[in-house]
């Protein structure tokens, strides 16, 4: 009967350690989906909207257009053909 009690006693101790490490991780697991949602939020604030991003890349094909046009009636380039 003595190894009966002990045996309760190392299952209840094991136990309450074993609960009490699960329930640490369902907190934590908790408390990290509050942060990754409030994450997803501020990251969705600054992306840039897609209109915007076709005009800044309009403008950015308009500037390089300009510098490959000066590069083509550079003088310099004439003389090596």
């Amino acid at each position: 009967m003595e190894g009966m009690s002990v045996a309760q006693i190392l299952l209840t101790i094991g136990l309450g350690i074993g609960g009490w490490f699960m329930r640490t991780l369902w907190d934590n697991h908790k408390e990290l989906e509050k942060e990754l949602n409030s994450h997803k939020t501020e990251v969705a604030k600054t992306y840039i909207p897609r209109d915007d991003h076709k005009e800044t890349m309009r403008e950015i094909r308009d500037m390089f257009d300009k510098i490959f046009a000066k590069l083509d009636g550079k003088a310099d380039k004439e003389t090596l053909r």
